[in-house]
């Protein structure tokens, strides 16, 4: 097998590790002249700086310098802040809104009728702790209807009232009520004895 001493390195090392112009091998073989093409393409190429991660920004919108804990918050940019102080931007949102009062009522509505009943069990959820779902398990339980009278009638909004007692982590929840016997048994202080003197009343006074 032919082989060719390399010019630079001195190795003697077979033709087919020489690249070949014109015919013929080159004086350098593959692996130095691979070194010194990535060697020239370093010295154009210097490495730069390291990027280090600003304390400070400028905003795009009021032009001031502010810390980086003045903006909000965005994954696609690299210093991970959106470009705009979020003074500016809730300026930005508010007038936005003012501009388009319908947009938000809008989407509300579109919301509301993909997913029926949502909105309400999130109030419900807040006001009461109640975990997602417990009003249609409730409202199964009970047969869609009214725990007191057996009324099947949901009134404007479509939905029972979730009766409860006690505030706070002491909230006791009761059952599902229609909204006439929930109301009464709020007007009358949830309380068993003027519940019983009312049907006393009402047996004694009643022909």
């Amino acid at each position: 097998m032919e082989t060719k001493t390399c010019s630079r390195c001195r190795e003697t090392k077979t033709l087919d590790l020489f690249y070949t112009k014109l015919g013929k091998p080159t004086t350098w073989c593959k692996a130095c002249t691979g070194a010194d093409r990535a060697a020239r393409w370093r010295r154009n190429h210097p490495e730069p700086a390291p990027w280090v991660m600003p304390t400070e920004k400028v905003c795009t919108k009021c032009g001031e310098t502010k810390p980086l804990d003045q903006f909000h918050n965005r994954t696609a940019a690299k210093d991970g802040k959106q470009p705009a102080c979020a003074t500016c931007m809730t300026a930005w949102a508010l007038a936005w809104n003012k501009a388009n009062p319908e947009y938000h009522n809008q989407k509300a509505k579109e919301y509301a009728a993909r997913h029926p009943g949502r909105k309400a069990d999130i109030a419900l959820r807040w006001r009461l702790g109640i975990p997602w779902g417990t009003y249609d398990s409730m409202f199964a339980a009970q047969g869609g209807k009214c725990a007191i009278c057996g009324t099947t009638s949901t009134g404007k909004m479509n939905r029972l009232h979730v009766d409860h007692d006690g505030e706070g982590d002491a909230i006791r929840i009761r059952g599902l009520l229609c909204g006439p016997c929930n109301t009464g048994i709020g007007q009358l202080q949830h309380s068993k004895s003027i519940l019983l003197a009312a049907i006393e009343y009402l047996e004694r006074t009643t022909k």
